[in-house]
């Protein structure tokens, strides 16, 4: 039965990669770079092809990290009993996360700022996937808070950064308003 959970934690994780690289992997339509912050925003009116695309990229960014917080106390004890670690351990796995995550919204935005809004959403995606494949892997207590750790880095960097890759993306106001509504019904 243990080696039955671990092989869900893995597959899971592999699962989580996946899906955020298939999400990136569509190009936006821009005219300048939004990596640089410097972007013309495309045709004012976008197919709705176009606005699903450039939506689930950001939209499904916010709402994986908003999963990973609200999911893995749900799992604590069964992970705390697959690994043979304590209730202390557990409220690491839990709050590494979420100290990391918490203190580096600011700094990532900054950070987005200057080396470009859609580069420091994509680093921080690739991240939060490394943390995922890490927790997923994680033989032990120290590893799984290590792997919470680097996902909390990961949403720290790609959470702001979505709103912001938005607010670039939808240059007509009510387009804008429409995918930030959306975006907060994710988070």
């Amino acid at each position: 039965m243990e080696k039955n959970c671990r092989m869900k934690r893995r597959w899971g994780a592999l699962v989580a990669a996946a899906v955020f690289a298939g999400a990136l992997s569509a190009q936006d339509r821009f005219s300048g770079s939004v990596a640089t912050g410097t972007a013309t925003p495309g045709p004012l009116h976008l197919s709705l092809a176009d606005a699903i695309a450039r939506g689930m990229k950001t939209n499904l960014g916010a709402l994986i990290a908003k999963i990973d917080t609200a999911i893995v106390p749900l799992a604590a004890q069964r992970v705390g009993a697959d690994l043979g670690i304590g209730v202390s351990v557990l409220q690491w796995v839990v709050d590494a996360y979420n100290l990391v995550y918490a203190s580096l919204l600011l700094t990532a935005g900054a950070l987005g700022d200057r080396y470009g809004h859609r580069r420091v959403f994509t680093a921080g995606i690739a991240i939060f996937a490394l943390g995922s494949l890490i927790c997923g892997l994680a033989p032990d207590g120290a590893t799984l808070i290590a792997g919470r750790a680097v996902a909390g880095v990961g949403a720290a960097l790609e959470l702001p950064m979505s709103l912001a890759v938005l607010a670039v993306a939808y240059p007509d106001t009510a387009e804008r308003a429409r995918a930030i509504g959306i975006w907060a019904g994710c988070y």
